[in-house]
């Protein structure tokens, strides 16, 4: 059985929507499946380079519960992710840490 993609893509004219899109973990962003399904999305955009807005949105109860405390726990204390250049002022990289 083939698993349902972590983040939904959908555009509409110039208009993209994201859905994250794991119900069933109230949309938790701590696993590397999606982050890298959220940056893929992320370089779509940039690349297709029609989109001029963004809808970020969670499938089910919850728009995103935050990181999963029970993915977190068994990772190492701090990782870094890049995040792709859009022309944009904004980080090009992240640090996140679980507290202890």
């Amino acid at each position: 059985m083939t698993e349902a993609p972590r983040v939904l893509y959908e555009q509409s004219g110039a208009v993209v929507t994201l859905t994250l899109n794991r119900p069933d973990e109230l949309n938790a962003f701590s696993e590397p499946a999606m982050i890298e399904a959220f940056l893929a999305a992320l370089a779509r955009i940039k690349t297709d380079g029609t989109a001029r807005a963004v809808v970020l949105t969670g499938a089910g109860k919850a728009f995103s519960a935050g990181g999963n405390v029970k993915h977190m726990r068994d990772k190492p204390i701090c990782s870094q992710a890049r995040l792709p250049t859009l022309n944009a002022p904004m980080p090009t990289a992240f640090i996140r840490c679980r507290w202890r």
